[in-house]
């Protein structure tokens, strides 16, 4: 399990990101306002991102955790709400039902 950083795409002209494998037993991310990971599935295979909502309820209802469906060879976006931040450490727990050609990273808009 690794520990994504974020990295600031507030720069004119924009900037080339750096993807990291996904970790085959998860990763944590940080949380809050305008921060989202960006998933890219180089598989063959759909696979299923899921982030965590560790504990939450509304009106004493478990929130569910989210899970995202990526396509084979898709990439895509989700943001990193604060509702995804753990007690123990303040970061989002994100798993990979496959992690093979899967590359991740945090954006901060």
């Amino acid at each position: 399990m690794a520990t994504l950083a974020a990295q600031s795409a507030r720069v004119v002209g924009g900037r080339v990101l750096t993807l990291s494998a996904a970790a085959g037993g998860g990763d944590r991310a940080p949380v809050g306002d305008g921060l989202f990971v960006l998933i890219r599935n180089g598989s063959a295979s759909s696979m299923t991102v899921t982030l965590d909502a560790p504990g939450l309820a509304f009106n004493a209802t478990a929130v569910a955790d989210t899970a995202v469906v990526v396509a084979a060879g898709a990439a895509v976006i989700v943001p990193l709400l604060r509702s995804y931040r753990s007690e123990s450490d303040g970061l989002a727990g994100i798993s990979y039902s496959l992690a093979t050609s899967v590359t991740v990273a945090v954006v901060q808009v």
